[in-house]
């Protein structure tokens, strides 16, 4: 994926300023290459940041008030704040208004990124957004499991997301959720790709090896994700790429397993 903020840098600037204040510099964000339309409502657990109007990343409802992200998705990181931030779930069409489509919004509390979360490495790219229910429409909170289950090399695995469907037109974002199907790649595979020192044992790495699939603009934070017979499972977080779908440079993700104990002790902590 290209610097992550170019796609919402543009869309903010587009729209007006709220309350005659200054519009600040976008998050970071990252929507789905060569995938196509869910099943309507078909991952209710599956949210999305949104501020002035527009989503500019994915996530998961992983319990009623907690939401899975990207520490590089957070509002403060970009000077955008936070309590003008809104998270989105039991969502389809980003296009229709909540009430339409019965949706739940929240307002969000605390940002918890990982301690040794390092922006300029990609690294420990985590983080757990504590919230507090603004209106839910009749809706009841979906959850997803998480941390499962690492997928094995070779594995095929879901991304889904809202973000660019084609990463040469920053206006291609979807109304509708995307979602598509990926292998995982093998560590050492995804290194070579990249360098040793950016893909450690915390990264899932998931493409094609002809590439033209794969997470873009308007993704990041949102879920990697395996289904089985017993159900799904997050086990992967957008985090970033060169690039989007290109040939030869898999989709780096973090590996949600490798962050279970810390995120199951901030949920202990806050949970509603």
């Amino acid at each position: 994926m290209a610097p992550l903020s170019t796609y919402l840098t543009a869309a903010l600037l587009a729209a007006p300023a709220v309350m005659g204040t200054p519009i600040p510099q976008s998050p970071p964000t990252t929507s789905v290459v060569g995938g196509h339309d869910t099943s309507p409502f078909a991952y209710n657990w599956i949210a999305f940041a949104q501020y002035s109007g527009q989503q500019f990343c994915g996530g998961s409802m992983i319990a009623p008030n907690i939401y899975l992200t990207a520490a590089h998705c957070s509002p403060a990181l970009a000077g955008i704040p936070q309590a003008s931030t809104t998270v989105h779930t039991h969502r389809w069409n980003k296009s229709k208004t909540p009430t339409a489509e019965k949706g739940i919004v929240y307002t969000v509390s605390k940002v918890i990124n990982h301690p040794q979360y390092q922006a300029s490495l990609d690294k420990n790219d985590i983080s757990i957004w504590v919230l507090q229910q603004k209106s839910n429409f009749g809706s009841t909170v979906e959850t997803a499991p998480y941390g499962n289950r690492a997928p094995a090399t070779g594995e095929n695995v879901v991304i889904a997301g809202w973000g660019l469907t084609d990463p040469s037109d920053n206006n291609s974002d979807s109304a509708i959720l995307q979602e598509a199907t990926v292998p995982v790649v093998s560590q050492a595979e995804c290194a070579k790709a990249y360098s040793s020192s950016q893909i450690t044992a915390t990264n899932i790495c998931a493409a094609f090896p002809q590439g033209g699939v794969d997470t873009c603009q308007g993704d990041s934070g949102g879920p990697l994700f395996v289904k089985t017979s017993s159900g799904i499972s997050v086990e992967g977080v957008v985090s970033w790429g060169e690039g989007c779908a290109v040939k030869g440079k898999p989709g780096v993700y973090t590996k949600v397993q490798a962050y279970k104990s810390w995120i199951q002790g901030i949920i202990s902590q806050n949970q509603a």
